[in-house]
């Protein structure tokens, strides 16, 4: 304020944050870090198993379509329109649970109303 300035020399909120300040203390020291394990990867027969199951399952005709054509508008509930939608039992329950309890061990959080957000599916 020009019509009534601040005397640093005599404010106390001045002195508090213009004034000395102590050190900060150290930090404490850190522990060297653990050696990490890499794990091995799968003996090549298992590896061949694996590219075998795979590809097996690629060449399998898709068993449902969510195409534009092949959902009706009843399957559909539009979030934000023409940008966010809802397919309605797009995961069988069992399915819902196993991706659900997938997040929780990956360290994701439930929703909470703090974040606007009801928790509800």
């Amino acid at each position: 304020d020009l019509d009534h300035p601040i005397d640093l020399n005599h404010d106390p909120l001045a002195a508090s944050l213009l004034g000395p300040r102590a050190r900060p203390p150290s930090p404490p020291p850190q522990q060297a870090a653990a050696a990490s394990k890499f794990r091995l990867p799968p003996p090549p027969e298992a590896q061949k198993q694996l590219a075998d199951a795979y590809w097996a399952n690629a060449e399998e005709a898709v068993p449902q379509r969510f195409g534009a054509a092949e959902l009706s508008g009843s399957a559909l509930t539009t979030v934000v329109p023409g940008k966010v939608w809802v397919i309605r039992q797009l995961l069988t329950a069992d399915e819902a649970l196993e991706v659900r309890r997938l997040g929780e061990a990956a360290g994701l959080l439930l929703p909470n109303k703090a974040a606007g957000v009801e928790g509800l599916r």
